[in-house]
């Protein structure tokens, strides 16, 4: 066994080499169109992710979960910064633990509702 950081053996990851390059060549040959890079056509077979023409189409974007989550994160930053606030006033020595068990809560919270409000809505059949 070698050593980590130790270098490779030659001919190590050749059949992902040859992959790849049979993919952009496929890539090349297709050329759906020309805003369709040779990337994205292999990112869509290697990874089975959808292109930008398609999510267009079913009205989606492919960050809404995570911008949904963040705003929401902000929000419920904003306001345990504001309740902590009001607890420091009557409580000084409850307001870090507070804060921090609202931060964490407000993490969880905001996950749950931003899953929610992005799951895909249900296609009658």
């Amino acid at each position: 066994m070698s050593p980590i950081g130790s270098r490779t053996r030659r001919g190590a990851g050749s059949d992902w080499d040859e992959l790849c390059r049979a993919l952009a060549a496929d890539a090349a040959a297709q050329s759906r169109d020309a805003r369709t890079s040779a990337i994205a056509v292999i990112a869509e077979k290697c990874w089975n992710t959808a292109t930008a023409g398609r999510l267009a189409r079913t009205g989606t974007t492919r960050m809404s979960l995570l911008i949904v989550y963040v705003g929401l994160v902000i929000a419920g930053d904003v306001l345990a910064y504001l309740l902590g606030l009001v607890i420091e006033r009557e409580v000084p020595a409850a307001s870090l633990p507070a804060f921090l068990a609202m931060y964490f809560l407000f993490l969880w919270v905001a996950w749950v509702i931003a899953v929610r409000i992005t799951q895909p809505k249900a296609r009658p059949q």
